[in-house]
């Protein structure tokens, strides 16, 4: 059974109470008698999202997490963009990198034709980011007279039937190198969103971005080849999530600087879908704003010498370097060269991360 670390949690297929509790008392949120749900029901709703990170594809997800929100807020529409930078600027980019729930692809088109030349989208913007990580009402920002006389709701807005919106910004943070900007949005006007269900979705927040990387994590679990190493990027070719091996490799390769991947001499991310780079093959597919990178392995009869191969069975068996001499009849001092050339071969530093590897290819 595969698992994955989360808050310092053990994650199994099965969640259960004590480990949602504590995924709460993690995320540092306060749960509040307010709101329409018990504590029991917010339990239950956060079990279903976190199950449902690991069952769904990557492409599912964001729009479960929408249909699961609408759930416990009524809502028509939404926007989730995913992305490395800290949303100040509307950019041609946000085109691709948002995901659009119950609006048409022409909804962003639009935004960007209309937010490049109007006030009210940088209005809105900038008190996003100096109110960071949680959801704010579109009326905290902008009068209602303001709001209905702005060109962004005439040729915008109200074309796509956004009457009333929750928005949020989450910047990149310890744990992770993305920014999110996600909103919710009503086509009635007279239907208000209240303060409590504010309040509500800013408690569901952090889970649903928890639940979003963990997502993430899952994906890199192997399902095929046990030569496949993986990582997340955005456009920029910044790493969002990577698996340690990738890393090693890419920096081996020297494409990658400060946590960012270089790989314009070979096509560039956003334009490339494979290519070979030193002795890995390389493949990328596009969802939404994130670069998905698979690396195949060479076969370990390309990458390491016969006599290495064989230094390399007794590593897996937990010999020393000095049982390995004495078993193969070699000096210490040749073994020791040839085990660093193998943890050079397999792009990690140490002892234990090359059995790891090596359990992948050999087992």
């Amino acid at each position: 059974m595969h698992t994955v670390m989360l808050f310092g949690v053990k994650l199994v297929p099965c969640f259960n109470g004590a480990v949602i509790l504590h995924l709460v008392k993690r995320c540092n949120v306060i749960f509040k008698k307010e709101f329409a749900l018990s504590e029991y029901e917010i339990s239950l709703w956060l079990k279903s999202l976190f199950t449902a990170s690991q069952d769904k594809g990557i492409g599912e997800f964001k729009e479960y997490c929408f249909k699961h929100l609408q759930s416990v807020i009524q809502f028509d529409s939404g926007l989730w963009t995913t992305r490395s930078d800290m949303f100040n600027k509307v950019n041609v980019h946000w085109v691709d990198d948002s995901f659009l729930f119950n609006q048409p692809d022409a909804f962003m088109e639009n935004y960007f034709s209309i937010a490049s030349t109007a006030d009210t989208p940088d209005l809105l913007n900038v008190y996003l980011i100096n109110h960071p990580n949680q959801f704010i009402d579109l009326w905290q920002v902008v009068s209602v007279d303001e709001w209905q006389r702005s060109v962004y709701y005439s040729e915008h807005c109200k074309q796509y039937g956004v009457e009333n919106a929750l928005a949020a910004l989450v910047s990149k943070s310890e744990n992770t190198s993305v920014s999110h900007a996600i909103s919710i949005y009503r086509s009635d006007f007279a239907l208000k969103f209240t303060a409590q269900e504010r309040e509500l979705i800013t408690f569901l927040l952090p889970f649903l971005l928890q639940a979003f990387r963990l997502n993430l994590l899952y994906s890199f679990i192997p399902n095929s080849s046990v030569r496949v190493v993986r990582g997340v990027v955005d456009r920029f070719g910044t790493i969002i999530e990577a698996q340690d091996q990738f890393i090693s490799i890419m920096t081996h390769c020297d494409v990658l600087d400060d946590g960012v991947l270089k790989l314009e001499s070979h096509g560039g991310i956003t334009t490339s879908s494979g290519f070979w780079v030193d002795r890995y093959l390389i493949q990328i597919e596009h969802e939404k704003g994130l670069f998905f990178i698979k690396i195949t392995l060479p076969l370990v009869e390309e990458l390491l010498s016969p006599k290495e191969i064989e230094v390399s069975k007794l590593l897996l068996n937990g010999l020393s370097n000095k049982d390995i001499a004495n078993y193969l009849c070699r000096s210490p001092n040749t073994v020791k060269n040839q085990v660093n050339s193998i943890l050079q071969k397999l792009n990690v530093n140490t002892r234990e991360a090359a059995v790891l590897a090596l359990m992948e290819w050999m087992v």
